[in-house]
């Protein structure tokens, strides 16, 4: 996948880094992969409870299931592995 955009820094603009997504399912999941290039020593990443990934560098996948562009799951990931999931 291409075409992606940042929002912070920034609002909707071109990553300062590139991003690689893959997408694949099988008969029972969907899976997503992604690789976040940047340089280690400046990604800010720290252990945090569930839910507490909005203070972090993270990546979030919104599916729109309904494909309305109104409402999403969304999916947000961190460094060292805390997620958020919201709907």
């Amino acid at each position: 996948m291409k075409d992606f955009y940042q929002t912070n820094p920034g609002d909707n603009i071109e990553p300062s880094k590139p991003t690689d997504v893959f997408i694949g399912y099988d008969s029972r999941f969907f899976y997503i992969g992604v690789h976040a290039f940047d340089d280690p020593a400046k990604v800010r990443a720290s252990v945090a409870r569930r839910d507490g990934v909005f203070g972090e560098d993270n990546v979030r996948i919104f599916l729109d299931t309904f494909n309305d562009q109104r409402k999403a799951y969304v999916l947000v990931g961190i460094r060292l592995g805390c997620n958020k999931t919201a709907s």
